[in-house]
């Protein structure tokens, strides 16, 4: 599902260990603007992410589910190692905090909400087992509600 070294289009791109690893090699982070097209055709990502390799264990029968180990060598030939047992944040195991959920929500809807919207609405998402009713929120994420 991830291992995807030379994306073609923006869907690939989302999936691609490679094209993603290397963008935050270059960028330090992960949005929007590392999923366009213009990225994926940038001559800089494209080296960046041959720079990543993915080898995938035949033996997981679940995709995404089994021990992601990452090995990086720095230019210098240092290894370091690391390896994780489950997903940080999608696995009940490790999830975010709310904080986190924000930071992340924030991160998104940036330029798309207005900075009042992306707050409300952020409180909205993560109270939403008390909603009594979600027509406003839909309101707003579907743009019919003037900010």
């Amino acid at each position: 599902y991830v291992n995807r070294p030379g994306p073609d289009t923006t869907e690939d791109a989302k999936f691609s260990l490679q094209h993603l690893l290397g963008a935050v090699l270059i960028d330090d982070d992960i949005d929007y603007a590392q999923v366009t097209e213009a990225a994926i055709e940038d001559p800089v990502y494209r080296s960046a992410r041959q720079k990543v390799h993915v080898t995938v264990d035949e033996r997981d029968d679940v995709p995404l589910a089994g021990t992601a180990r990452v090995q990086v060598t720095d230019t210098e030939g240092n290894e370091y190692k690391n390896q994780r047992a489950h997903l940080r944040g999608i696995d009940e195991k490790e999830p975010l905090t709310d904080d986190e959920h924000r930071d992340l929500y924030r991160k998104f809807t940036d330029g798309i909400l207005a900075d009042e919207l992306i707050e409300e609405t952020a409180d909205e998402f993560l109270s939403l087992e008390d909603q009594p009713d979600m027509q406003g929120l839909l309101e707003v994420l579907t743009f019919r509600q003037s900010s």
